[in-house]
């Protein structure tokens, strides 16, 4: 009786099942300076997300810089962009981005 579920179509593997893909350095992702900082500061921020303005103020860069720099990270689909809120725009890890903040230990752990 096995055998003959074996051979049935719609019994074997599923046929789009693809491991997801694991991320484990910037290298990987060729990730620049300017993106693990700001990934590293999302994860910082307790997932409450951060403003444009407010990742300008805390890292100190150039506000077109972190303009590029946010859409760059939108495309690769390691942020994610929050609900406009009567501060504008929040940017927030996406599950993509926390399981790469994560492996490199990004956020912070209380012992």
């Amino acid at each position: 009786m096995l055998n003959d579920q074996k051979n049935q179509p719609g019994s074997g593997p599923l046929v789009n099942s693809k491991p997801l893909p694991t991320i484990t350095t910037a290298k990987s992702l060729n990730l620049n300076d300017f993106e693990i900082f700001i990934i590293r500061q999302l994860a910082l921020s307790g997932g409450q997300g951060l403003s444009r303005r407010q990742l300008i103020e805390q890292l100190h860069f150039d506000p077109a810089l972190v303009k590029q720099t946010l859409a760059s990270l939108v495309n690769r689909g390691l942020i994610g962009i929050g609900l406009p809120t009567l501060f504008g725009l929040r940017f927030t890890l996406s599950a993509a981005g926390h399981a790469y903040a994560a492996a490199q230990g990004y956020f912070p752990r209380i012992y």
